[in-house]
């Protein structure tokens, strides 16, 4: 008898990499469903429709994507610590489910038409508690400068990671340079890791926009 989780889990595999390579309107369900080893009526007892699929794959990303998170919680990490994990952690997490840019960049085009947005705010939530979190505790401890925005924070942050990963044929190409290789891709890691803590330093550069 086929297990319903690990059947579950097959469709929500291929069905990122269908939507992500094809988007919404070009991604097959039939597709989806000969990968996963089911047939389509099979695939429609798991989720309704190909709008669920979708929402589920998206969904399924994002718990994937956050979910080391917890663990940056504890204050046995310094603020500092806790950053650079955060940063490390999107980082690896972006670059091994590159099916979650491929969608958000899909589902970006579409104007956000099929998105469960309340779910997606849900799982996404406790990042931003975490930051403020972070950002509270480099304040009180004098290594981040006061009045930090943390969903200002967070845009940043994840405008300069997705950047790399969405980007990464044109980017390229402009600098001569092949980004996609072990080096590049670490080089790149460790300079955002630069600029964000960076962004957060006391000092004289916050003075003067005062």
């Amino acid at each position: 008898m086929r297990d319903p989780d690990r059947t579950r889990r097959s469709i929500l595999k291929f069905a990122s990499q269908e939507f992500a390579a094809k988007g919404f309107a070009g991604a097959r369900v039939d597709e989806i469903a000969r990968k996963a080893g089911i047939n389509k009526q099979a695939l429609y007892y798991h989720f309704g429709s190909k709008e669920d699929v979708y929402r589920a794959a998206m969904e399924n990303g994002f718990q994937r994507f956050r979910e080391h998170d917890a663990e940056l919680a504890s204050e046995a990490y310094s603020p500092v610590e806790a950053l650079v994990k955060l940063t490390t952690n999107t980082f690896n997490d972006l670059q091994d489910t590159k099916e979650l840019t491929g969608m958000l960049a899909d589902v970006n085009r579409h104007k956000g038409k099929h998105l469960d947005v309340k779910r997606v705010r849900e799982i996404n939530a406790p990042v931003i508690g975490l930051i403020t979190s972070i950002l509270e505790r480099g304040e009180r401890d004098g290594v981040f400068r006061p009045g930090v925005c943390p969903v200002q924070f967070y845009l940043s942050m994840m405008s300069l990671l997705i950047f790399s990963f969405s980007n990464v044929y044109t980017l390229s190409a402009i600098v001569g340079e092949d980004l996609k290789t072990k080096a590049a891709v670490q080089k790149r890691r460790e300079h955002v890791i630069e600029l964000l803590l960076a962004s957060l330093r006391p000092g004289p550069l916050h003075q003067m926009e005062k």
